[in-house]
Formats: C-alpha cells, structure tokens, sequence
C-alpha cells in the first residue's frame, strides 16, 4: 500500500499541495497561475512539469494549476500511468478520451507523441485546447486508425490531389496522417516548417509510415491553419471546425458531421477532467 501525505506549502508565495509517497515520487501542484503572468510553470522552481489543470483566479483570469515534479528519477510518472513530464494528461486519460467515444484504446506511441508534439508544433498550451485538437484529429483518422486516406490506401488515387508544379514523380498526395494531410502544397508547407526541407514532397507516406510524423504535421496544420483562428483561444469549439472543415460543415446550422464532432469533443472533455459540455460556437 502506498502512503501518501498532503501538506499546504507557501513556494514563492504560491500555494501547493505536496505530495510525496513511497513509491519515491516528489511533486506538488502549484495554485492557480493566470495566463497573464509572466512566468509559469515549474521551470521557476527548477522541476519539471508533469501535468497541468485549467483554472480561473480570483479576478476570473483562466490559466493553470500545474503538477512540478522533482528532475530525475523521484519526478517521473508513477508504474502503470503512462505519465510524460510535459503532457497535458496521463495514459489513462488519454486512452478514456479515445475509448469513451468508441474506437479502440490508442498505444503508448500515440501518447506519447500527443504529448511531444501538441505544444512544439501545435502551439498549444492549454488542456482546454488540447483536447479540442484530440476531438478533432479523432474525427479526421477515423479513432487515430486512419493515417492513409481509406479510400486511396489501395490505389494511391492517382488521378486526384494532383497539383503540378509541385508533384514529385511517382509520388501521390491523399490524406495522411491524424488530419489526413492532402495536395502537394500542404506536403510541402509542413515539410519546410517541421523539417526545413521537402522530404515530405519527395516521399509523401512517410506522413502515415512514421507515427511521430503523423503526429507532427496534424499539429503543424493545427498551429498553422487552427490555433490563431478567431474564437480557438476563447474556447469556442466551432470555430476550429470552421478552420478545418468550415465551407462544407458551417454552410447551414445544424450540419450533421459537425454536430458529430462536437459529440467527440464532449466525451474528450469529461476524460481529460474538464468541466461541463465545452462551447459549441464558432461554426456559423
């Protein structure tokens, strides 16, 4: 069994909760920071983060509790959760966000990934926000299952996404990847900001061969094409479907394929320990 103690600290004139176990873990959570400070997070305390809480001060300022664990082997996540020192959730929080909407549990890999590259390529920097990017990338890949388009797998689809001018020879430019990635120039723009280069153009699969790569270039459209839109910082979950899908699914009030991803992000909020339905607006 293991034996925790919690204490109330004042660090820096911030409150944190302690918490330190036998099973070697040193890590407490810091009260809330708003976003309006100037330094954040456990930098400031020399630890790392292990994860991170959305809050509101007392002035009604959003921004984040966050859980500082000790550098070294005492911060780490604990056996079994699945922890990363920068995710915005643990393992099973993750897994629940993608179970409880119907697919099957995602691996360490995808979670892992989720983690790395939400912030370096996606910009993002609340859980808030992560999991409006979970609901949709769930969406595009059918569940994190579909890194090659389903209905090009086979044949390439030679015929479409052609773009000349920037196609490469032998080279076919369907949907990869956790947004399902499509044409050459949208290849090409993620290669040159992920990579510095076009491999992306010159050997398009890499996109669905390569998990990180599948991650990274759906947070690349995502902090390209997603991030800055009007609405996304404030929340408002139609806004970024108006970002990815907006012309089709905002025409008219209603639509069926939006009302379904606002569904995902629903059950994505409640795993990720978010409060209430999350807002739907933006879209029109």
């Amino acid at each position: 069994m293991i034996v925790t103690t919690i204490s109330l600290l004042l660090f820096a004139g911030v409150a944190v909760s302690s918490i330190k176990s036998k099973n070697a873990q040193d890590c407490w959570t810091t009260g809330c920071q708003p976003n309006d400070w100037a330094v954040k997070g456990c930098s400031q305390y020399d630890r790392v983060e292990r994860c991170r809480e959305r809050c509101w001060d007392s002035r009604g300022v959003e921004g984040n509790k966050y859980t500082c664990c000790a550098r070294g082997g005492g911060g780490g996540p604990g056996p079994g959760d699945g922890g990363s020192g920068t995710g915005f959730v643990n393992y099973n929080q993750f897994s629940q966000a993608v179970t409880s909407n119907g697919y099957p549990a995602p691996s360490q890999e995808q979670y892992n990934n989720f983690n790395n590259y939400a912030r370096q390529q996606g910009k993002i920097s609340t859980t808030q926000e992560a999991a409006m990017a979970l609901a949709q990338l769930l969406h595009e890949s059918d569940g994190l299952r579909a890194k090659r388009e389903y209905a090009c797998a086979q044949s390439n689809c030679p015929d479409s996404y052609r773009y000349p001018g920037c196609d490469a020879p032998n080279q076919y430019y369907y949907g990869r990847g956790y947004i399902q990635l499509s044409w050459c120039y949208n290849y090409r723009d993620a290669s040159a900001s992920i990579f510095g280069d076009n491999r992306l153009v010159t050997d398009a699969d890499q996109v669905a061969r390569d998990d990180r790569i599948a991650w990274q270039t759906a947070f690349w459209f995502w902090g390209d094409r997603v991030h800055d839109k009007a609405g996304v910082q404030q929340g408002q979950f139609g806004a970024t479907t108006k970002a990815i899908n907006g012309g089709i699914e905002c025409s008219s009030p209603g639509h069926a394929q939006a009302q379904a991803r606002f569904r995902l992000y629903g059950n994505v909020r409640k795993a990720f320990g978010l409060h209430g339905a999350g807002d739907p607006s933006g879209c029109a």
